[in-house]
């Protein structure tokens, strides 16, 4: 029966233990990778949710300068004018909202108030326009009426749609 030599035992030990190390230094830097990887998809996520946070924005801007202009002037160019940003502000805040429901982090949110309010700002609109073809002395009151909804309307979207921007930028931060 042969003998096994130390220094033998001692080579094989030292490779085996060499390649258990290259393994897991390999194993780190592919998890390293992975995670690297996820970071910067998260990150381009949370941009363009504060891109769209911010178009929002900007269309509810526009959208409450025209209405603005509504009610200083009922005429057809404005209404035109304000139901196209309305048009823009509701697919921009289904966006937002499917945007929302694909982050787990902000399960936390409201959408179905905010979407309703979105969708009742824009059936006003359309019963005003409704109210707008005729121009007797009832329908003034009805006109008056949906102004005054439009506008509550555009208070609660914007302030909610503020908080979801402060939220947001506090996250950022």
């Amino acid at each position: 029966m042969k003998r096994i030599k130390y220094n033998v035992i001692r080579r094989t030990t030292f490779v085996i233990y060499l390649l258990a190390t290259i393994c897991l230094c390999l194993l780190l830097y592919y998890m390293g990778y992975e995670e690297i990887h996820k970071a910067g998809k998260y990150t381009e996520l949370e941009k363009l949710y504060v891109e769209n946070l911010l178009s929002c924005r900007e269309t509810m801007n526009k959208t409450e300068h025209s209405f603005f202009q509504l009610q200083q002037k009922l005429l057809p160019q404005n209404y035109k004018k304000f139901s196209k940003l309305i048009l823009s502000m509701r697919n921009k805040i289904n966006i937002i909202l499917s945007t929302e429901k694909k982050n787990s982090s902000r399960a936390f949110l409201k959408d179905s108030e905010f979407r309703n309010n979105i969708t009742s700002l824009y059936s006003a609109s359309l019963a005003l326009v409704e109210d707008l073809k005729t121009s007797e002395p009832e329908q003034q009151i009805l006109i008056q009426e949906d102004l005054d909804f439009i506008a509550d309307k555009l208070l609660l979207i914007s302030s909610e749609l503020q908080e979801r921007l402060n939220i947001e930028l506090d996250h950022v931060e």
